[in-house]
């Protein structure tokens, strides 16, 4: 049991990713509470970053293009607390699910999904946007 985001996600490297590929944009390479940078987390939890896209503007075919045999997981970081504006584009959630359900088998968003993964009875009762998105997603 973990009391914040960034331990969840450290936590499920480790478990999911350690010593291969996690495919993340760069646009969501960012600082979350408490001083927890993305990259570190990545590294600490054992997970070869792999970035793709730019800072404003992210495709699915980025991620398309370097999904290989060592790909462990899709992860998207949720905005809760910082915004990109302007000329800027970021890949849906349901379709990178949708891709790494068709390619890989994983994808992860940070909000809540942290605990999906390890803890499915506990957040699936709670999350609206989590049950919406894997519905949608057709990977139930």
């Amino acid at each position: 049991m973990v009391n914040n985001n960034a331990a969840a996600v450290l936590v499920a490297l480790d478990t999911l990713a350690r010593g291969r590929e996690v495919v993340v944009s760069r646009g969501q390479l960012v600082e979350i509470g408490g001083s927890f940078r993305i990259p570190e987390v990545m590294k600490r939890g054992g997970a070869r970053m792999v970035e793709v896209g730019t800072t404003n503007k992210t495709h699915l075919r980025d991620y398309e293009e370097v999904i290989g045999p060592d790909t462990a997981l899709l992860l998207k970081i949720h905005k809760s607390n910082y915004h990109l504006i302007g000329f800027t584009e970021d890949v849906d959630t349901v379709e990178l699910v949708t891709l790494a359900h068709n390619t890989i088998s994983r994808s992860w968003k940070t909000w809540e999904a942290a605990a999906l993964w390890i803890f499915p009875s506990t957040v699936w009762s709670k999350s609206r946007r989590c049950r919406r998105c894997l519905a949608r997603a057709s990977i139930l």
